[in-house]
C-alpha cells in the first residue's frame, strides 16, 4: 500500500514539476531504501530506491543533487547484489558513476566485475579507483585486502607503487 501512494506521489510530481517537492520527497524514499536494506529487506529496499532515483531525476541542477543521485544508485547497485541480480547492479553503479563518479562507485563496480568474472574490468576499475582524487588511505587499504583475497596481484603492487609515491 505505501508503494502504491509512493508511486501516485511519484507521478504527481512528474506532472507537476515540482522541483523542491521532489527533492523532499526522494530523500524519504531514500530513507526508508536505507532501512529496509539494514534490515536486509533487500527486494523491498530495491523498491523504495528506485523510486527514490525517479524522484531525484525530477531535480534539475540543484546543490548536491548530482551527488544524492550517486549515493541512491550506489546503494540501489548494493541491493541487487545482495540478491544476486549483478546485471542490474552494474547498470545502477554505472548511472552512480555517470552522476557523481567517487571511489566508493568505483570500487562497487570493480567487486560487481568481480563477480561478473570479467577480470579485465576489474582491474581497470580498480586502477580508476586508486587513482581518483577522493580515495583516501583506509579505502587503498581495502582495495589491496580485495586484490590479495581475489588474487589480483597487479592490482596490489600497482596500488603499492602508487602508494609510495605519494608520500615522496
Amino acid at each position: 500500500m505505501a508503494l502504491d501512494c509512493a508511486n501516485e506521489a511519484i507521478s504527481f510530481l512528474k506532472d507537476s514539476r515540482a522541483q523542491p517537492e521532489a527533492l523532499t520527497f526522494s530523500k524519504t524514499l531514500y530513507n526508508k531504501g536505507v532501512i529496509l536494506f539494514n534490515n536486509e529487506n533487500f527486494q523491498d529496499a530495491i523498491e523504495w530506491l528506485k523510486m527514490s532515483c525517479t524522484a531525484l531525476e525530477l531535480v534539475q541542477d540543484s546543490t548536491g543533487v548530482k551527488e544524492k543521485q550517486s549515493r541512491s544508485y550506489r546503494v540501489l547497485s548494493l541491493a541487487y547484489m545482495e540478491t544476486k541480480q549483478y546485471e542490474k547492479a552494474l547498470s545502477a553503479i554505472e548511472a552512480s558513476i555517470t552522476h557523481f563518479p567517487s571511489s566508493d562507485s568505483l570500487f562497487v563496480r570493480t567487486k560487481l566485475y568481480y563477480l561478473l568474472q570479467r577480470e579485465t574490468e576489474a582491474q581497470e576499475s580498480l586502477f580508476e579507483c586508486l587513482s581518483h582524487s577522493n580515495t583516501s588511505v583506509q579505502m587503498g587499504l581495502g582495495i589491496c585486502e580485495f586484490a590479495a583475497t581475489h588474487r589480483l596481484v597487479c592490482v596490489y603492487y600497482s596500488f603499492h607503487f602508487v602508494f609510495s609515491l605519494s608520500f615522496l
